[in-house]
C-alpha cells in the first residue's frame, strides 16, 4: 500500500494543518516517538546489560506511547464470515480467540527480504504456512505471494484491514517486528512471532521476548552449505510456545490500554506543552 502524503496523512488521521516554515533550531527540540515505553524500556535495558547499541533509537528520544489515528474500527465483512468458520482456541478465556495466525511483513516487500535472508527468502514463507498446517492452525495475511503456495481451505488473504481489532481475534502474529506491528499485536494482547528482516525490527523482536509476550527467530542462511533455519520443526515449536504467552499478553495489553494517553500527556507536559 502507498504511502499517503505527509500533509494529507497529518489532516486525515489528525485533524492537522500541514507543517508550516519554522524557526526552530533542531538542537533545541525534543524528540517525541510514537512507541509505547513499557515495550521500549525492554528492548533497551536488554541491549544495555549485553553493551550493545539499540537499533534504530534517536538519542534524546521520548517514548510518548503509540500514535492513534481514526482509523476503521471494524472488520470487512468477508474477514468476519472466514474467522467465523474458524476453530476456537482452546484456553482462550473469552472464546474469542480463533485457532488463526496471522502472517504479514508490513513494509518490508520480497526485494528487502532477500536483501536481508537471501535468494531462499520465499523457502521461509513456504516454512511459516507448513508450521500453520502442522498446528493446524488457519491463516489470515496481506501476504499476496502466500496465495498460490498454500491450500485456500487454509487461507484468507486480506485487504487493508486493522491490525488493532483483527489481532484481538488471532491466536498468534508472525510478523517482521515493525514498530506498528508489534506495537497493534501487544495492545490487542496477541502473542507474537517475529522473524526480524531490517533496521528496528531486532529491537522489537527483543521487547516481545522480554516481555514474554513472544518469541523471535531469527533467519540464517548460507546458501554454499544449502543451510536455512528456522527448520519448519522451530517455527511450530514457537508456536506452541506462543500459547504460554496468552496470559502475560493479555496482562501487557490492560497496561498499554491504560497508559497510552498518560505517556503522551507526560511527554507533552515535559515539552513545556500546556493541555487543558
Amino acid at each position: 500500500m502507498r504511502s499517503k502524503p505527509h500533509a494529507e496523512f497529518r489532516r486525515e488521521a489528525y485533524g492537522l494543518d500541514p507543517l508550516q516554515e519554522t524557526s526552530l533550531v533542531v538542537s533545541q527540540a525534543r524528540m517525541l516517538v510514537g512507541v509505547a515505553p513499557l515495550l521500549a524500556d525492554a528492548a533497551m535495558r536488554a541491549y544495555a546489560i549485553k553493551g550493545e547499541a539499540a537499533p534504530g533509537v534517536p538519542l534524546g528520544a521520548s517514548a510518548v506511547g503509540p500514535w492513534k489515528g481514526t482509523t476503521s474500527k471494524e472488520l470487512p465483512t468477508a474477514v468476519w464470515e472466514f474467522l467465523s468458520g474458524c476453530t476456537g482456541l482452546p484456553g482462550s478465556e473469552t472464546g474469542a480467540r480463533k485457532a488463526v495466525a496471522y502472517i504479514g511483513f508490513g513494509s518490508t516487500d520480497h526485494r528487502m527480504r532477500e536483501a536481508a535472508w537471501g535468494k531462499q527468502h520465499k523457502e521461509v514463507l513456504k516454512r511459516l504456512t507448513a508450521a500453520c498446517r502442522l498446528q493446524r492452525y488457519r491463516i489470515i495475511t496481506q501476504e499476496e505471494s502466500l496465495d498460490a503456495e498454500t491450500a485456500q481451505d487454509m487461507l484468507f488473504v486480506a485487504g487493508d484491514v486493522p491490525h488493532e481489532i483483527l489481532f484481538r481475534h488471532c491466536a498468534l502474529s508472525i510478523h517482521h517486528g515493525g514498530c506498528g506491528t508489534t506495537h497493534a499485536a501487544a495492545i490487542a494482547g496477541c502473542p507474537q512471532v517475529i522473524l526480524p528482516v531490517q533496521f528496528d525490527n531486532p529491537l522489537w523482536a527483543t521487547a516481545i521476548t522480554e516481555l514474554k509476550v513472544g518469541l523471535a527467530l531469527h533467519v540464517i542462511t548460507d546458501e554454499k552449505e544449502d543451510l536455512l533455519r528456522p527448520t519448519v520443526g522451530d517455527i511450530a515449536k514457537a508456536m506452541r510456545k506462543s500459547r504460554d504467552c496468552l496470559h502475560q499478553a493479555a496482562a501487557v495489553s490492560e497496561h498499554l490500554q491504560g497508559s497510552m494517553e498518560t505517556a503522551m500527556g507526560e511527554a507533552m507536559v515535559a515539552c513545556g506543552v500546556k493541555i487543558s
